[in-house]
């Protein structure tokens, strides 16, 4: 498994009632460290490196020089409008996968306000402190499941989870060979499912074969590209659609967290409330009046 199977990065702004899930549209700009690292002295930059490696001894005991250390992993950044660069972490776990952690210069220490697994693929900035982050696990260990995680963040920094998405190895290159930029509603309709047992699918067609991106056990793959089941009244996003070769309307939808589900290739990060991505027929889909924030 790659270290960035999918390409998900926010839009510039959210819409004023959602975030789009996925930039599936052509991103604006890629999350690069380098626009937002403040410039700081070798000798703060040191100090700071050598303090942590008490934090991180599993990373410093690789043979890194501490330019490569400072480049890749550690990051000094300005996120609380003061003059003291605050530290993003962004580097090795010890085991599979890479994680985030966030300090805050206290000027006479470095308080660790939030950690989180994997890498940032965004944030947002309100009057020059962090506002909103957006974390991308890609999973690990061959998983099919990779989740983004939305946080916002509080003058206190207190960082509260506001919605997390899960969408499936290589849905993304499907989702940019299904659908045009203009194949997106000019704003996410909210919906609800009519019949029982509705299928959310991996493409936007039926199709008996199990998509090759999935490693699913023998057992499981008589779905062939069915992702979940939903109960009728389930209720979700749709983003755009697409037509297939019968004529038949897709809709490219989020489904709203759903308990004790049927039958599902998802799964919940740490068992929270979790939005699924995925395709479903517009047939049996009823426009709902309701709209999510």
């Amino acid at each position: 498994m790659t270290t960035f199977l999918l390409a998900l990065h926010l839009l510039a702004a959210d819409t004023a009632q959602h975030p789009f899930p996925y930039s599936i549209k052509e991103s604006p700009s890629k999350f690069e460290w380098k626009k937002f690292e403040a410039p700081v002295s070798k000798h703060f930059r040191d100090s700071i490196l050598d303090v942590f490696k008490l934090e991180y001894p599993f990373f410093f005991e690789h043979e890194n020089t501490k330019s490569e250390i400072y480049d890749s992993s550690f990051h000094f950044v300005h996120l609380n409008n003061d003059r003291f660069p605050d530290v993003v972490y962004e580097g090795w776990t010890s085991g599979e996968g890479t994680m985030v952690d966030i300090y805050i210069n206290r000027q006479w220490r470095m308080e660790k306000v939030f950690t989180e697994y994997m890498k940032v693929i965004d944030w947002t900035f309100v009057n020059k402190q962090l506002n909103k982050i957006v974390i991308l696990n890609y999973g690990c260990c061959a998983s099919n499941v990779e989740f983004e995680m939305h946080y916002q963040v509080d003058g206190n920094f207190k960082f509260s989870l506001i919605r997390q998405r899960a969408i499936l190895v290589g849905m993304d290159d499907v989702i940019q060979e299904s659908i045009g930029q203009d194949a997106y509603f000019e704003e996410p309709v909210s919906f609800k499912t009519l019949n029982q047992g509705y299928a959310l699918r991996y493409s936007p067609e039926i199709s008996n074969k199990v998509p090759e991106a999935l490693d699913i056990a023998l057992g499981d793959r008589t779905s062939g590209n069915i992702i979940a089941l939903y109960p009728s009244g389930a209720e979700g996003i749709a983003w755009g659609y697409q037509k297939d070769a019968t004529g038949r309307e897709w809709w490219l939808v989020e489904m709203q967290p759903q308990a004790d589900l049927s039958f599902t290739h998802f799964w919940n990060n740490e068992e929270r409330p979790t939005w699924y991505f995925g395709w479903m027929s517009s047939r049996f889909l009823q426009f709902s009046t309701d709209q999510q924030n």
